[in-house]
This record gives structure tokens, C-alpha cells and sequence, in this order.
């Protein structure tokens, strides 16, 4: 007997032969074998973070600049202006290894290593950040803290930040940690909300070492 799934899609074939006896008043058992066969899940693996390479600065450059989109577009005319965040700065967070990167994990072709497509990256850095010494407010609290700089997503949707986040606080945790800091510019309404609806608190405002106002924001799980 041939099963067909109902969310079953032409890239995706599922298979399911059932040799079973027909359960009768008088039987107290039945027999059932069930065989499946995915066709299309071999190389698939689920959405992941890992630590990005020099390989992959070509796509974070290209999430880069999808975000600048999104943000000129929603309002935010002047965070991330130019070239920034550049490819120097981008190596340099790779470099010290604090660059990580959300794939699809929508394997292509056969390669068993392939984790898909990056759709979003993250600089997660220990603290102390020279920038957060000063701020017109007040933070929480005066524990150590791990920082989140150039998150970007390539597209809205999909809970992408939200994901990156709970897996920074993990990651953090699994250091002794539990206090995330960020900050933003007051016109990025779309990270303000996500922080926000996340559960971070917005403490004040601190400025970043050419002067420019940040929005900084702390949560402590």
C-alpha cells in the first residue's frame, strides 16, 4: 500500500509499505511493519549556528547589505552608513573567533558537510566593551557580560534573531555567564521591537567611539 503525505512536495517523496492482518474479535494481536523511505532528507540537517570562516564573508557582505535595505526602507536612514560593517572588521571578528553564523541547514547536492545556507550572523564578544563604561542611564547590573554586534539577517521572518539569541544565551551560559548587552540606533524600530519583545531592557544611551548615540539595551537569564 502505497502512504502520501499531505505536505509531500515534488522534491520530497515519502514512501510507506504496510504488510498488516485485519484485527478481528478473535485476534489478540496484529502484525504491522512499517518501512519508510525519505527520499530528499539524506544531507538534510536542521538549522544551526557555527563559528563562520573566511569563506564566508562573501554572504555575510551580501546579509550586510540586505539589512542597510531594511533598515532604509523601515526608516532607519543612518546606522550602518558606507562600507560598514567592512570586510576588515568582519575578519577581525572572525579572527578572534567572536563571528558566528545561523545556516538553513538545507543541504545541497551530495556533500555531507554542506549546512546549507547562512541567513543571519552575529559578533558575539566577552565583555568588558570600552564603549558600554559610560552610559546616560543605568545598566542592571554590574555582572560579566557577553555583547552582541553586526547581527543581520538576510530576510525578515522566520524568528532568525530569535534564534540567534537563544543560542548566545546557551552558549554564553555554558561560560559562566548569563548577561547579554546590545545596543542600537533609536531609528532601528524593527530591532528595538525584537529586543523589546525578547526581554531585553532598555538601560540608557551610550556613544560609540566616533560619538554616535546608541540605544543599549541588557538582559540577564
Amino acid at each position: 500500500m502505497l502512504l502520501k503525505h499531505k505536505n509531500m512536495t515534488k522534491r520530497t517523496k515519502i514512501y510507506c509499505f504496510c504488510s498488516f492482518e485485519i484485527l478481528t474479535h478473535k485476534q489478540e494481536s496484529t502484525n504491522l511493519g512499517i518501512f519508510v523511505i525519505l527520499q530528499g532528507f539524506r544531507n538534510h540537517k536542521r538549522m544551526h549556528i557555527r563559528q563562520a570562516t573566511y569563506s564566508d564573508i562573501d554572504r555575510l557582505m551580501v546579509i550586510f547589505d540586505n539589512a542597510k535595505t531594511i533598515m532604509r526602507n523601515s526608516g532607519n536612514m543612518e546606522q550602518w552608513n558606507g562600507s560598514y560593517p567592512t570586510v576588515e572588521v568582519v575578519k577581525g571578528d572572525i579572527d578572534a573567533g567572536n563571528c558566528f553564523v545561523l545556516c538553513d541547514g538545507k543541504a545541497s547536492g551530495s556533500d555531507q558537510h554542506d549546512d546549507g545556507e547562512i541567513i543571519g550572523t552575529m559578533a558575539l564578544i566577552p565583555g568588558p566593551d570600552p564603549t558600554y563604561g559610560h552610559i546616560e542611564g543605568q545598566w542592571l547590573d554590574d555582572e560579566p557580560y557577553y555583547v552582541i554586534h553586526r547581527i543581520a539577517t538576510y530576510a525578515p521572518g522566520r524568528k532568525t534573531a530569535v534564534k540567534m539569541f537563544d543560542w548566545a544565551f546557551t552558549h554564553i551560559a555554558e561560560h559562566g555567564c548569563r548577561t547579554i548587552r546590545i545596543d542600537t540606533h533609536k531609528d532601528n524600530c524593527i530591532m528595538k521591537h525584537i529586543l523589546t519583545k525578547y526581554g531585553f531592557k532598555m538601560c540608557g544611551v551610550i556613544y560609540l567611539a566616533d560619538g554616535a548615540a546608541r540605544d543599549a539595551y541588557q538582559l540577564t537569564k
